[in-house]
């Protein structure tokens, strides 16, 4: 997709890739593990799917406090698509460069 191309709501386009929601450990310098939350790319094909909008991910770590609240701190974030591929399949999230019209 073009840099400056903009789709509107209900455009049928053809996907390649789509983002998945996935978390992972990293060890830390102290020996201790973080947990990451971060969307990883799945190679994912499609034709004939809706466009419905732009959305905002982000990349981070969750810090668990004891008797507390999980938080989620962000690291990073992208804007993406959201892209339905048929009618009884949930919408996926795409990357703007994966998708074609």
């Amino acid at each position: 997709m073009a840099e400056n191309a903009m789709l509107n709501f209900g455009y049928t386009v053809s996907i390649s890739t789509k983002y998945k929601r996935v978390t992972r450990r990293k060890p830390e310098e102290n020996g201790r593990s973080k947990l990451w939350r971060i969307w990883d790319k799945e190679e994912y094909y499609k034709n004939d799917c809706i466009f419905l909008g732009y959305r905002t991910l982000s990349n981070g770590t969750v810090e668990y406090e004891d008797e507390v609240e999980n938080y989620f701190y962000a690291q990073d974030s992208f804007k993406v698509a959201l892209v339905c591929p048929g009618p009884n399949l949930n919408p996926v999230y795409v990357p703007l460069h994966c998708i074609k019209f």
